[in-house]
């Protein structure tokens, strides 16, 4: 699915880079999109002292991947649309419409606007030369320009403000390919589980087999997490690894066959592991064993945490999912409906309901931007988010991490690297956190209020167990302790109805979400029972419980 564009229109459109031919009228460019907001545009490329949008496909992705700082994004200004469904769909990105700082292309004055036919930046309603209406966009740009280097794009989003969060929207024929390989090493169909790939090269050849064992190892840890939930109600974050390894070297009852199927690739260079592999068949090392479950409890941490919404995961095709304990949650909302009316007089008149939603959004939030603590996290916690203590120097046996790959966020009181998520509001600069306080609570909250809303809430929760503090330097982080973490297979789906956010809850807590605010980024949606057909054939791979490298 590469080469995928999206039409210079009003309204969204898609078509084939192959099928220009059959869209001769048409002009596109590859689109973009945000994976922590779902903001979407064009992707493209300006030159210097250049007003055209370069649509060659292969120059776009070629700068994109080398972060060249011509890339620019460029989006629809719902604020100047004359349609009124796309003033609607632009509600939550420009309603209030923030103001244009971090580096958009505008000029005092001027708003530009693109000819859907020429693709020239114009600054007129029609196009002097085409003749045609003009399409009102915002152009955005961000590029770091640190210690002398070549300034690269940021590919930081002009909604939410994540840096490395924007992509192309499309695959590639080697992701398309391990999904398929990966059905057919799960199928109990397939009684022979081999496989030869060729391609045209050498180089190539090694690639893709490297490619396609990482990608049939999650499918297959997928596969082996769901089969341990069989029959459970819930089993604790905590215990679930151990649950894991318990289960399948009960089924196996072959422990070489059990580091092979849970080692992960870029482990399978320790020399602890390739003497047992190599060796003569027998009961797991001791020390090998110790390494196996603290990276499995890695993985299953990011599979219920900072990786829950990416991919086919158990949690977005409603497999299983996790949460934090009812109970303690509710013991802490008790709390708080007691002492926020009393220390803000804005919330005298706020609900025990309210102050619930308020927490169990902020919550949820964490989890799936991987605030989840973990010990091969506390060196990279107490140094407030430096990449460098993600490295394999530092921590070998955790998952590879590049410097501009997502990074975990936790919550924390002081932006010391911009890194971790600061709760607190500072400046004129909108954040997620202001804006749900007044989506959940009121909108009449000023930000020095909100920010004691906050104070009290992460106090509370961290004095009743479930927020864990962590001190580094002048600021303190904050992230959920795995203790009071459940992992379940009962789920129930919900969907935004505007923006389709679409979060994986549980029966049991399908009440307290129904008709509540979208956890999106200023969506003015509310929650409904998700009615669209079901990922029910993803839930029927991973049930399957068929474990093959």
């Amino acid at each position: 699915m590469s080469r995928l564009l999206r039409r210079v229109s009003a309204q969204p459109g898609f078509f084939w880079n192959d099928d220009l031919l059959d869209h001769g009228n048409q002009r596109g460019l590859p689109p973009y999109y945000c994976r922590e907001c779902g903001h979407s545009g064009w992707l493209t490329v300006i030159h210097e002292g250049d007003s055209y949008l370069v649509s060659d496909t292969r120059q776009i992705s070629r700068k994109n991947i080398d972060h060249h700082k011509t890339i620019r994004y460029v989006y629809p200004d719902p604020q100047r649309l004359d349609s009124a469904h796309l003033a609607d769909a632009g509600a939550r990105a420009s309603s209030p419409r923030r103001e244009l700082e971090r580096g958009q292309s505008q000029l005092p004055g001027f708003q530009p606007s693109v000819c859907p036919d020429c693709l020239v930046i114009r600054f007129s309603d029609r196009c002097p030369v085409c003749h045609i209406a003009t399409l009102p966009v915002i152009i955005h740009h961000e590029a770091s320009s640190a210690n002398g280097r070549q300034p690269q794009d940021l590919q930081r989003c002009p909604m939410c403000g994540t840096d490395n969060a924007l992509s192309i929207v499309g695959s590639q024929a080697a992701s398309l390919s391990s999904v398929a390989i990966s059905h057919l090493f799960t199928t109990p169909l397939n009684t022979d589980k081999k496989l030869l790939a060729f391609t045209d090269s050498v180089q190539d050849a090694s690639h893709r087999a490297a490619f396609f064992g990482a990608r049939t190892y999650r499918f297959g840890l997928r596969t082996a997490f769901q089969a341990t939930l069989t029959g459970q109600t819930s089993i604790p974050l905590i215990d679930f690894t151990d649950r894991v390894l318990a289960h399948w070297q009960q089924h196996w009852a072959n422990d070489q066959k059990l580091a092979a199927a849970f080692m992960p690739p870029d482990l399978h260079d320790l020399a602890a592991y390739r003497d047992y592999i190599e060796g003569r068949p027998g009961p797991l090392p001791v020390e090998l064993g110790r390494d196996l479950r603290l990276r499995l409890s890695w993985e299953v941490t990011m599979e219920y945490g900072f990786n829950a919404r990416l991919g086919r995961s158990l949690e977005k095709v409603g497999s299983s999912t996790a949460l934090v304990d009812p109970e303690q949650l509710a013991a802490v909302v008790d709390q708080l409906a007691l002492i926020l009316p009393e220390e803000i007089g804005g919330l005298r008149q706020v609900s025990p309901a309210e102050i619930r939603y308020l927490v169990l959004g902020l919550l949820d939030r964490l989890r799936l931007r991987g605030g989840i603590v973990h010990p091969l996290l506390k060196r990279y916690l107490r140094e407030q988010g430096l990449w460098y203590m993600l490295t394999k120097k530092i921590q070998p046996l955790l998952s590879p991490f590049h410097k501009r790959s997502r990074l975990p966020k936790f919550l924390t009181d002081r932006a010391e690297r911009g890194v971790f998520d600061l709760f607190l509001a500072s400046g004129k600069r909108p954040t997620w956190y202001v804006d749900w306080a007044g989506r959940t609570l009121t909108p009449d909250l000023s930000p020095s209020d909100t920010n004691d809303v906050y104070r009290l809430v992460i106090d509370q929760l961290t004095q009743a167990g479930l927020l864990q503090q962590i001190p580094g330097g002048k600021a303190r982080a904050y992230g959920l302790r795995p203790q009071v973490m459940l992992i379940t297979p009962q789920t129930a789906g919900l969907r935004c109805d505007r923006c389709g956010h679409h979060p994986t809850v549980t029966p049991a807590t399908l009440g307290f979400w129904l008709g509540q605010p979208c956890l999106s980024y200023q969506c003015r949606g509310r929650y409904r029972t998700d009615t669209r057909l079901s990922q029910h054939y993803y839930q029927a791979i991973y049930q399957r419980g068929q474990v093959e490298r």
